[in-house]
């Protein structure tokens, strides 16, 4: 669930149907105001739950659960958002976010399910482009940011669990590369700070400022 904090989480339980709810929202995004990022889900237990102990926990983004000594399965919400918005024209190419090459978050229940959105914002005028990108990176504690003109490279791993015994600790890594695959845009790697790259409950907002000589497509 990234982009959630811990108050940001909300958690049921149906007792009748043996049922763990939860859902949690991330507060709006200045640059991305049309974006409603909502999560939900259920998790159907095989055990009476009034007869188990749960235990959860959200660290950045990542949300766990452990159930003792009972099996059950994570029931996928109906999809309420519109259309995917069509990124192609943008000029830029991601390599996998992740070893498993995520892309969309099926826990996702509002606005788009991408792992990744984007669009281009013009400021002082339009004199300067400014590419906002989105990532989940559930998980993730901290990152190395490396830019030049013709790349950026984003380097990552998830927070190591105090419990060394959690048999959910995954070790997660995210290498997330970009290039433009066109001779009209570039990386302004001056004027692009790593202050300015936040990190906050899993989910990345990169603003990276881009020199190009053709009109760059604001997507919304």
């Amino acid at each position: 669930m990234p982009g959630v904090s811990k108050n940001g989480l909300t958690i049921t339980q149906d007792l009748e149907k043996n049922q763990i709810r939860f859902c949690g929202k991330v507060p709006s995004i200045k640059e991305f105001p049309e974006r409603i990022r909502a999560y939900a889900s259920v998790i159907n237990l095989d055990t009476n739950l009034g007869d188990i102990q749960m235990n959860h926990s959200l660290v950045n983004g990542s949300l766990r659960f452990v159930f003792p000594k009972t099996q059950g399965s994570l029931q996928i919400l109906k999809y309420r958002g519109g259309k995917a918005v069509d990124q192609s024209d943008d000029h830029l190419i991601f390599a996998p976010l992740t070893p498993s090459n995520c892309e969309i978050n099926p826990l996702m229940i509002g606005s788009t399910r991408s792992c990744i959105i984007k669009k281009f914002v013009n400021t002082d005028g339009g004199s300067i482009n400014v590419l906002h990108i989105l990532v989940d990176t559930p998980g993730m504690e901290d990152f190395t940011f490396d830019i030049n003109h013709k790349t950026c490279i984003i380097r990552g791993a998830e927070e190591e669990e105090e419990d060394k015994s959690n048999f959910l600790k995954s070790e997660r890594k995210y290498l997330i590369s970009m290039i433009f695959d066109c001779s009209c845009c570039t990386f302004d790697a001056k004027g692009t700070k790593r202050r300015h790259q936040i990190l906050k409950d899993g989910l990345l907002h990169l603003q990276l400022r881009v020199s190009s000589s053709s009109k760059l497509i604001t997507v919304s």
